[in-house]
């Protein structure tokens, strides 16, 4: 399989698209997962106009843009531009929004299982996966087996489950994997990150990211199970860890973007030992 190591554009908001390319490519990834969301690097609204256009500068740096991060959370029309575009940019993938479970559980589940339905037959037209990642909280899909009943039955090259080792070790300890495997024929992209709980000075745990490896995910098993699944090849690499021990503030924007590239640079070649 030919993995393609993309970036999440989310931290690299403060550079243009050309800053961003340059950055991307200097620090060895594939390609870029791109932010298509309100605050991202393309807005929805701008999308058929703006997308082609930073997916052409991509390119000019040889950088792929096979998946974006969206905030679609149904089948509307906005959706369906953000959808269509990112089909003629040769985009296969994009990430869902999220969805909360409200005050009443089960009848949020069938609520939701209507959204997935109508995603899957707007996507099938346009020939792109929709996933849906699984996220540390409350958000529906925190405890993975929820998206089970949301799937079943749907076109698996349709939607899907963006796979988040990270968040489901963080919300379900040595269970994780299971859920992994119950839900393995729906996923076609993974995200990779690292992170673990820390006790803070009020004694409340939270969810801390952290470098590859250094964390709580067993990568030599995620390794073993991945062959199990729908995986096509795209792993996302998010950084949500400081990259540099200076306030961003204090530095100019080459000097950022230097150590920017240089951290980046240095979690990918870890990475490539793992996954």
């Amino acid at each position: 399989m030919n993995r393609q190591y993309v970036v999440f554009s989310k931290h690299l908001s403060w550079l243009d698209r050309s800053q961003l390319a340059e950055a991307v490519a200097e620090a060895g990834f594939d390609g870029v997962d791109l932010s298509v969301r309100p605050g991202g690097h393309v807005l929805p609204e701008q999308v058929e106009e703006e997308l082609p256009r930073f997916v052409e500068i991509l390119a000019g740096h040889d950088l792929s843009c096979p998946a974006l991060v969206t905030s679609i959370t149904g089948p509307t029309a906005e959706a369906e531009a953000v959808i269509r575009a990112a089909a003629s940019c040769g985009v296969s993938a994009y990430r869902m929004g999220y969805l909360d479970y409200g005050d009443q559980v089960e009848e949020s589940l069938i609520r939701h299982r209507a959204v997935f339905e109508g995603l899957a037959e707007m996507n099938a037209r346009y020939g792109i996966h929709g996933a849906y990642q699984n996220h540390v909280g409350t958000w529906v899909g925190s405890a993975v087996w929820d998206l089970l009943p949301l799937l079943e039955g749907l076109d698996p090259d349709a939607i899907g489950l963006q796979y988040d080792v990270r968040h489901a070790v963080l919300e379900s300890g040595s269970s994780w994997e299971i859920a992994l495997r119950r839900l393995a024929s729906w996923v076609r992209t993974i995200v990779v990150k690292d992170g673990y709980w820390k006790r803070g000075d009020d004694g409340v745990y939270k969810a801390t990211s952290c470098p590859i490896g250094t964390g709580m995910v067993d990568w030599k098993r995620f390794n073993e199970l991945l062959p199990e699944t729908g995986w096509d090849g795209i792993i996302s690499v998010h950084f949500e860890f400081p990259l540099f021990d200076e306030d961003p503030a204090s530095l100019s924007t080459a000097e950022r973007t230097k150590k920017t590239v240089h951290a980046m640079r240095n979690e990918l070649d870890r990475l490539k030992q793992i996954v």
